[in-house]
């Protein structure tokens, strides 16, 4: 710095200004090129990194369901009877059974009410997860929006 000083005050006040800009201008630029160039790359590779994962996430969980329920299928029967299993599915299913009873190797179940969704999720669950086979099912329609539902389940073979 000692020996800019002098040189500084040796040039006119025309050349000091036109350093100065230049100084400036090539602040700038280095700015430019140094930070906001790399910046700007790399927001652009996490953008197309993110549409990737997004990507990726999708087919996933495309794939998840026919896993889930392959390994339903590939595991091995439950020890539990197969009643205490379906009373356990009503209820975590919130559905309210009007009876449930043994019939021969299977289940017979009468729900008086029900929306239509909510019986054919648990049915869903219920043959693809905890692998039970529908063997009859009667359904009739309420005077309200709701089904009463007479359904006999057994296990898969």
């Amino acid at each position: 710095m000692a020996t800019l000083a002098p040189w500084w005050r040796e040039r006119s006040q025309r050349e000091q200004l036109l350093l100065a800009i230049m100084a400036a201008l090539l602040l700038i630029v280095g700015l430019w090129l140094g930070v906001l160039r790399p910046l700007a790359a790399a927001r652009d590779a996490a953008a197309e990194r993110l549409a990737l994962a997004e990507t990726e996430l999708g087919d996933v969980r495309a794939m998840a369901e026919p896993l889930r329920r392959a390994e339903a299928l590939a595991r091995p029967q439950a020890q539990t009877p197969l009643i205490e299993q379906v009373r356990r599915r009503i209820a975590e299913a919130g559905l309210t059974a009007e009876r449930v009873e043994a019939a021969g190797d299977g289940v017979a179940v009468r729900i008086a009410a029900v929306k239509p969704v909510a019986i054919l999720r648990w049915l869903a669950q219920a043959e693809g997860v905890d692998g039970m086979v529908v063997e009859q099912l009667q359904i009739s329609r309420n005077s309200d929006d709701t089904l009463a539902v007479e359904l006999a389940l057994g296990r898969r073979a």
